[in-house]
């Protein structure tokens, strides 16, 4: 790179040398007053010439010297510059090059070191026979620039890598002006060879990146961007090595752009970065190998044990007695037990492996959390615990939360409850409690607390109550059993939801886990379970007991919330006095426990005073739901895990003189008498075959098995069915491949949509998703108790059964039997022109009608992917805008039918189930498209 210093002295010297003798003085004048030092050299005799300014760099007075000749000068130049100076001397005397020029370092007066700049020339002069030959020169110090430059060098001998200068000349060559001391080590060529040609280092640069580096320079060259770039070079001519480079571009006022910037070695680096990836390769190949191993393993496991426990439901409902009854439940217990297990260690794997997600849906938690409590109370009732729970009727949203995991929580935790407050010297008692925590506008945080009087734990023993396969203490391991894995994966789940667990417990008081769950609140219009109304407005409650009573403090919220005016009474206390100042029918609730003592011997006190008026609810203990009739006046109804609606219900009941209608009556769909449904069931083990068959028969359907998909779209095709079971995993053609297929026949046929239901031994987040995807309304997890069947297969009949019940609405322009009774006759007067061309102009209407007929063209294509896909807010969305466009070019008919599609998939999207007017609907468009498109080209024609 030339240095300023250098550009100062050429054009100093030329000066120097093309002057004319007649300015000389005035030349030697400027001279003098600037920062050059001029000197001339003899070279007959050795002898120098020089100015002040030449002395003065190196200390000196004029004078001070007696002589000043090139020996002085060797003697006084530093020892390492001694032999390029004599080289670029003798260049130039042999005529190699135009200037000798030279940069060497001379000892200051003061014992440093001055670096020059030496530039000159030899001029001959002919006097009479003697030639003589002078070397005129200026010299320049450039200590300043050598430093600063040493300085550079020493900063970019410590910078990783080496810090360069890169220039793009106009002519298109390459240089680079200034490279850093391990410019060999990296690009394989030294400074000087740079400084010519810069295109040396491309030749070294690897095959596969030399497209991607010409590109990224031109790039940064013209956007003035900064560059940046990763490749391989082989600097030793052999071996690749991975350089990272970057630098900011500058234009020069010749046209040239020059980048500043630095590049270092990252070899080690990408080669760290490929050794992560192959191990993240593996490791997500060693993943998904487990998660491959689990589905099979829960495949195979859940296979068997849905035999042998569906066999066991059916065995414990045959005639058999007391002593068997006792052994069936037992192995039933038993297979239960190892299938928790199983569960257990499949899900704690999924959760370190990652697998195990949330899956939120909008549900109210009421019915959720009852399921829950109402399972485990057999559990509670077997270890003699009194089993109770409070859900705040505030919580009466719907709510956005995965139940199958909450559930998975709360069975957790309450089963712990429920095992460690057993077999104590008291009675034990397990309490959950739902609370509303918090609220804000569409976002709620939910607390559950579950409380036991158990054994407790010390604050040691709490401190790694959540490590994986650990126990509080190795002695209940041994006393109550499990895996110790509950309580891990319990919190792993609560992590999952952004929630929090926390416990608090004392070492033979009992325990209190607190749960912490934020959830969403749905604005859908979802069917509520809640009665809608009050039923108690107007009706006076009277609590015989104390506040303090939790149960009772319980139910008085339940009952205020409900519209009843709750009072309360010591039982202890009761009165004349107490009665006379009643004067309207009450309705007296107290629990038979609480009292101590008879039941019927309240009831008679209170009729002694306030027989008339008094109506009673008396709370006992025991398994039966419903409330019963002990007398015209008196319901009694067991208190542990009783749910808000049912007491609701007692209590309306006994008031009102009426008898007690069922509980579903007030909150759940009726099946009609339509008995009994007929269901398809594919399954290719023999032994679930004849265990689901059997289920299904004893619950009053009648059944035809498939053994694989094939078979069962040959019986769905000739038969109709009211829902459909199907294994996934099944030779020739599987659950999926059947359900795709099975929504593509129904479409096509023109059926009305029936459930069909997975059956799945396979839990993982994949394989479900999966089911959705397909066209699968739900699944059932094997093994299939009785119970957990009958109860769904009621639910989704019963969905079914709404669904094909419910009317279009009666504002559309065409009902279904006036649009599928257009024809493409009737389509063809219809086109209504003449409106087209009012609107838009004559001269436009073959414009606009053959942009409306391509796009009706891609918006059915859509809408037929959107059926299929069940995606109905792309469906109404897309008629929405084809019954605008329909109406505008006069396919009047086409646009009411677009409005029936879009009505019908809104109410399918209010109910998430397909309305079973699609399809025909559909195929009713593709007539009146094609008739419409046809129209439209004899116009165009």
């Amino acid at each position: 790179m030339i240095k300023p210093s250098q550009e100062r002295s050429t054009n100093a010297l030329d000066t120097v040398l093309s002057v004319d003798h007649s300015v000389q003085q005035q030349l030697n004048t400027i001279i003098e007053a600037s920062e050059i030092g001029t000197w001339m050299l003899d070279l007959d005799s050795e002898l120098l010439d020089v100015n002040s300014r030449w002395l003065t760099m190196f200390g000196y007075q004029a004078g001070e010297l007696p002589i000043v000749d090139l020996a002085w000068l060797r003697a006084n130049m530093h020892p390492d510059d001694m032999s390029p100076a004599r080289q670029s001397l003798r260049l130039h005397l042999e005529g190699m090059v135009d200037f000798y020029e030279s940069q060497f370092r001379v000892r200051h007066k003061m014992g440093y070191w001055v670096w020059v700049q030496a530039r000159g020339r030899v001029i001959s002069q002919q006097q009479a026979s003697i030639k003589t030959q002078r070397l005129y020169g200026i010299n320049i110090d450039i200590t300043a620039e050598k430093n600063l430059q040493s300085k550079l060098t020493k900063l970019a001998e410590n910078v990783p890598g080496m810090v360069y200068q890169f220039q793009l000349n106009p002519d298109k060559s390459i240089t680079f002006p200034y490279v850093g001391p391990a410019v060999e080590t990296l690009l394989g060529f030294s400074a000087s060879q740079l400084a010519q040609d810069g295109r040396l280092v491309f030749s070294k640069v690897h095959p596969e990146d030399l497209p991607q580096l010409a590109y990224s320079i031109e790039q940064s060259a013209q956007s003035l961007t900064q560059w940046q770039l990763r490749f391989r070079l082989a600097a030793n001519g052999l071996t690749y090595r991975w350089l990272a480079g970057q630098s900011s571009p500058e234009k020069q006022e010749n046209g040239a752009v020059i980048w500043h910037g630095y590049i270092q070695d990252i070899t080690e680096e990408m080669e760290m970065q490929l050794a992560l990836a192959q191990a993240k390769e593996q490791a997500e190949r060693a993943v998904a190998n487990k998660s491959s191993f689990l589905a099979n393993m829960s495949h195979e496991i859940r296979t068997p044990m849905n035999g042998v426990i569906g066999m066991l439901d059916l065995l414990a409902e045959g005639n058999i007695d007391p002593n068997q009854t006792e052994s069936i439940n037992l192995m039933r217990d038993s297979a239960y037990s190892l299938l928790t297990i199983i569960d257990d260690i499949l899900d704690f794997s999924k959760l370190e492996a990652g697998k195990l997600t949330i899956s939120k849906e909008a549900r109210q938690l009421a019915p959720v959390v009852e399921q829950i409590c109402n399972m485990l109370d057999f559990l509670a009732i077997k270890n003699q615990v009194e089993l109770t729970y409070f859900i705040d009727p505030a919580i009466n949203e719907i709510l956005w939360f995965d139940p199958n995991r909450l559930r998975q929580i709360l069975v957790n935790l309450l089963s712990n409850a429920i095992k460690f407050s057993s077999r104590l010297d008291r009675a034990g008692e397990v309490r959950l409690e739902v609370s509303l925590a918090d609220q804000q506008q569409q976002h709620a945080l939910l607390c559950f607390s579950i409380t036991d009087n158990g054994i407790g734990m010390a604050p040691d023993l709490v401190a790694r109550l959540f490590q994986p396969f650990t126990q509080a203490d190795d002695s209940s391991s041994r006393k109550y059993g499990g895996t110790g894995l509950g309580l891990a994966i319990t919190q792993q789940l609560v992590q999952l939801m952004d929630g929090v667990v926390s416990v608090e417990s004392i070492p033979g008081i009992g325990t209190t886990f607190q749960v912490a769950i934020p959830v969403d609140i749905s604005t859908e219009n979802a069917e509520t379970t809640e009665i809608e109304q009050p039923l108690l407005t107007g009706i006076t409650v009277r609590i015989l007991g104390e506040p303090s009573q939790i149960l009772l403090t319980d139910y008085a919220r339940y009952l205020a919330a409900d519209g009843a005016q709750v009072l309360w009474h010591n039982p202890t206390m009761l009165e004349s006095n107490t009665f006379s100042q009643l004067t309207s029918k009450t309705v007296w609730l107290f629990d038979s426990v609480l009292t101590k003592g008879d039941a019927l011997q309240l009831v008679d006190h209170i009729k002694q005073y306030y027989a008339e008026q008094s109506r009673f609810i008396v709370l006992g203990r025991g398994r039966r739901r419903k409330p019963r009739r002990t007398a015209p006046d008196t319901l009694y109804i067991d208190a542990n895990v009783l749910q808000r609606l049912q007491l609701i219900q007692a209590v309306y009941a006994v008031y009102h003189d009426v008898n007690v209608p069922p509980l579903e009556e007030l909150i759940q769909p009726h099946l009609t008498t339509q008995q009994p449904y007929r269901i398809l069931v594919l399954e290719d083990n023999t032994t679930n075959q004849k265990v689901i068959k059997q289920q299904l028969i004893r619950l009053g359907y009648q059944v035809l098995v498939a053994a694989d998909g094939a078979m069962g779209l040959r019986y769905a095709r000739e038969q109709h069915f009211d829902l459909i079971l199907t294994d996934l995993h099944m030779p020739q053609v599987d659950g999926y491949q059947f359900a795709q297929a099975y929504r593509e026949l129904e479409s096509h046929l023109g059926r009305p949509r029936i459930p069909v239901i997975a059956l799945t031994a396979n839990i993982v987040p994949e394989e479900l998703a999966r089911c959705k995807n397909e066209g699968m309304d739900g699944y059932l997890v094997k093994p299939l108790p009785v119970a957990e069947l009958k109860t769904c297969l009621e639910c989704w009949l019963a969905t079914a059964q709404q669904a094909a019940s419910v009317n279009l609405p009666q504002n559309t322009p065409h009902t279904v039997k006036d649009t599928l009774g257009n024809t493409a006759e009737s389509l063809l007067v219809n086109l209504d022109k003449q409106v087209l061309a009012e609107t838009v102009g004559e001269e436009s209407v073959p414009e606009i009608l053959q942009d409306f007929a391509e796009s009706l063209e891609q918006s059915v294509a859509k809408i037929e992917q959107a059926l299929l896909m069940r995606q109905f807010t792309v469906l109404a969305q897309e008629a929405h805008k084809l019954k605008s466009s329909s109406r505008f070019v006069g396919a009047h008919a086409l646009a009411d039918a677009f409005t029936l599609l879009e009505q019908v998939s809104k109410t399918s999207l209010e109910q998430g189930v397909a309305e079973p007017q699609l399809s025909p609907i559909f195929h009713q468009l593709i007539k009146l498209t094609a008739a419409v498109i046809e129209q439209i080209n004899m116009t165009l024609s």
